[in-house]
C-alpha cells in the first residue's frame, strides 16, 4: 500500500456523504489507495484546511443564483456569484497543483443543461459530476485525476 493520499470534501452535505466517499474509495479503489476524506460544510474553513491534501471535491449549488450573505466577503478579489466556483477559482490561482471535481446539485432537472461541465472546467475544476451520482462514477473519476 502508498502513502495515504488526502481528499477534502467541502459541501453542505459533508457530514452525510464523507464517510461513504471514503469507504467507497477504499473499497473501490483499493489499489490506488489508502484514502482518507477530511470533511467541511463552511467555504471559508475549507480555506484552513487545503494545505497538504491532493485533492478537494467542492460542492456547487447550480440551483442557487446568488452568493448567499453568510459569503459575500469570502475571497472578496475573485468575481464569482456561485460560492463553490469562487473556491475553485482561488485554489486554480494559490494552488495550481491541487487537482478539483465539482460536485455540482442541479435539483428539479433532468439532466443537466449543456456546457455546464465546460464552465466548471473555465472555472478551473479538473472534473465535473452530478448529485447524486454512482458510487463507481466518482471513484473513477478521482482515479482519473
Amino acid at each position: 500500500m502508498g502513502e495515504e493520499k488526502r481528499i477534502l470534501l467541502v459541501d453542505d452535505e459533508a457530514a452525510k456523504l464523507g464517510d461513504s466517499i471514503q469507504e467507497m474509495l477504499n473499497t473501490l479503489a483499493a489499489d490506488s489507495g489508502p484514502y482518507r476524506v477530511d470533511c467541511c460544510m463552511d467555504y471559508d474553513r475549507a480555506l484552513s484546511m487545503l494545505d497538504g491534501v491532493e485533492m478537494v471535491l467542492v460542492g456547487v449549488d447550480l440551483t442557487i443564483e446568488y452568493l448567499p450573505e453568510r459569503y459575500k466577503d469570502l475571497l472578496p478579489g475573485i468575481d464569482e456569484e456561485i460560492v463553490g466556483y469562487r473556491l475553485i477559482r482561488h485554489i486554480k490561482e494559490e494552488y495550481p497543483g491541487l487537482k478539483t471535481i465539482a460536485l455540482a446539485t442541479f435539483s428539479g432537472c433532468e439532466e443537466v443543461p449543456a456546457g455546464e461541465e465546460d464552465k466548471a472546467r473555465a472555472k478551473g475544476a479538473h472534473g465535473f459530476i452530478v448529485k447524486p451520482f454512482r458510487a463507481m462514477d466518482l471513484v473513477e473519476k478521482i482515479r482519473s485525476l
